[in-house]
């Protein structure tokens, strides 16, 4: 049975949005404010800690960011803001958060190679950015082809992403489902198992 959840309920206080992660969710709030809860033992809600948060809690380390999106996975999350900025943290296995490595992280990290990002989605072990020119950006594992591209040319920064014979194609919506399938919206394009 569905549960209002109290902490969001005070007068005045307007959720804008909200995700689920894989034991974890996350909103935002008015004037931008990032909000995160449950399990966080890979450091996944972004509170510098591996505690789990039983209540919405405030992200604070991003206290000074707008925050637009948040995209929730199975152990890490990305934080998008106004200016096209994307922070990301928890696990970071398989380069899934886009650094460039595969550390994990507690606490988010600004990535230093995407700018101009408006939206994304993180799958379980990839994840995707959508710059403001519409163009995709993959990172992370791409073992059963989630990533759009031979895992040879795999890399845990992030490359630009036209699948075979459809470079006019720009993206507007993209999921990525726990399964690692793709897809796009606009024109029904799909990649993975």
């Amino acid at each position: 049975m569905p549960k209002l959840v109290d902490y969001l309920a005070t007068p005045g206080f307007f959720v804008e949005k909200i995700w689920c992660g894989d034991q974890f969710c996350a909103c935002t709030v008015q004037y931008g404010q990032g909000l995160t809860w449950g399990s966080g033992i890979y450091g996944q809600l972004g509170h510098c800690s591996m505690k789990n948060e039983r209540y919405p809690r405030k992200v604070e380390y991003l206290a000074a960011h707008h925050i637009t999106e948040i995209c929730c996975g199975h152990r890490h999350t990305i934080f998008i803001t106004d200016k096209g900025e994307a922070f990301s943290c928890g696990e970071g296995v398989d380069g899934k958060l886009g650094h460039g490595d595969e550390e994990s992280l507690l606490f988010p990290k600004l990535n230093q190679s995407l700018k101009g990002v408006g939206t994304g989605a993180c799958g379980r072990h990839h994840s995707c950015a959508i710059l403001s020119d519409n163009t995709l950006y993959t990172f992370g594992s791409g073992t059963r082809g989630q990533l759009g591209y031979s895992n040879s040319e795999a890399a845990a920064v992030g490359n630009p992403i036209f699948p075979t014979g459809h470079k006019h194609i720009r993206c507007v919506e993209v999921s990525c489902p726990q399964s690692g399938a793709f897809y796009f919206r606009r024109h029904g394009l799909r990649w993975g198992p």
